[in-house]
């Protein structure tokens, strides 16, 4: 019996551990999310570049980062002039491909307009691809994409 206790309080505490683990992934994939969205709605496409995947660095220079970048930020404001993103939870990714460490799926919608904003993100939140939709259904429009 004593052998039963203490493997129920071994799998009670990995559940535990692996759990808060998956919080704080999701917790670092907002914080990185929100770190673009306030870079777009600023101007500060510098730092976006600086803080890139180095894989995005070496194939896209910075002029033309930069250009991407204010275009994006650009054609999301004809949406919300704050790029008030959230979290898209309606669409379903699969999760062994997209997961919270490397993939951000947003939702931008004010008074019936909608864009969808895919970010790929290299190791340590660093971006490495961005797309956005105008409906799930269309091509899209690829901003960028180096990840490794």
């Amino acid at each position: 019996m004593r052998i039963l206790r203490e493997l129920v309080s071994i799998s009670v505490f990995s559940i535990l551990i692996l759990s808060s683990c998956s919080s704080l992934t999701r917790w670092e994939n907002d914080s990185a999310v929100e770190k673009l969205r306030e870079r777009l709605v600023n101007g500060r496409f510098e730092e976006i570049y600086r803080d890139a995947s180095d894989a995005t660095r070496a194939q896209l220079p910075k002029d033309e980062f930069i250009g991407c970048m204010k275009d994006l930020a650009d054609d999301l404001r004809t949406v919300d002039p704050q790029i008030a993103w959230h979290r898209d939870e309606m669409t379903l990714f699969d999760a062994s491909v997209f997961r919270e460490d490397n993939f951000s799926a947003l939702e931008l919608k004010v008074d019936g307009k909608k864009k969808f904003i895919q970010i790929d993100w290299a190791e340590n939140f660093r971006i490495c691809a961005i797309s956005t939709f105008s409906d799930q259904m269309d091509g899209g429009n690829r901003i960028f994409r180096n990840c490794d």
